[in-house]
């Protein structure tokens, strides 16, 4: 359901504010696009409360209130969500994004983005916007993703990165390292079984 608490439009801009919950996302995606790769019984619930004058103020916060996420490939699998929180304040065309998400599947991901809006337009972002941020992810196994890809595929392993970003909307920069240990890739119907292998790679600003 969703509730509109304040809906004011005049000469400087438009003046808004509400609060939602039990926001099925997977039952809208599947009306959107029945072929989506996303589905389940993710329920979600939030508020806003945006300015949007000469400049955007204000803020956007949403919530997990129950359900998981299932992603879709060859096969099925369920991320097992404890945890997911987005957040976006704005403040004189400031923008800060937030997310956090825990699950049994993904383990701990966090990630944070801050650029400028106003471009073109008041409310869009330029190519030339800067842009920080910063992205952690500490994944306790990858055995979900095999049967996505392959139903011939068994992964195993585990995965985590620490990267930060920097540079402009249009030239993102990427530093950081990306890990994973234990990985195995066993290929059923060829019987090529890869153990015990290791990552390690870094992002160094272009590349």
């Amino acid at each position: 359901s969703i509730s509109i608490e304040q809906f004011l439009r005049n000469e400087r801009g438009i003046t808004t504010r509400g609060k939602f919950e039990q926001v099925k996302i997977g039952e809208l995606l599947q009306s959107l696009n029945p072929a989506a790769p996303i589905a389940g019984d993710l329920s979600l619930a939030g508020d806003w409360n945006l300015n949007l004058f000469d400049k955007l103020n204000g803020s956007v916060n949403l919530r997990r209130e129950s359900g998981d996420i299932v992603m879709r490939g060859n096969s099925s699998a369920a991320l097992g969500l404890t945890t997911l929180n987005a957040n976006a304040t704005a403040d004189k065309g400031r923008l800060a994004v937030t997310l956090v998400a825990d699950g049994k599947q993904t383990g701990r991901i966090d990630i944070n983005l801050n650029t400028t809006m106003g471009g073109d337009g008041r409310f869009s972002i330029s190519p030339n916007a800067p842009v920080s941020g910063s992205a952690r992810m500490n994944v306790p196994t990858l055995g979900w993703l095999g049967p996505l890809i392959s139903p011939a595929l068994i992964m195993e392993g585990n995965l985590q990165s620490n990267v930060t970003l920097d540079g402009t909307f249009s030239q993102p920069r990427l530093l950081g390292p990306v890990n994973a240990d234990g990985l195995r890739l066993l290929f059923t119907d060829s019987g090529i079984d890869l153990k015990q292998g290791v990552l390690r790679s870094t992002f160094e600003r272009d590349q």
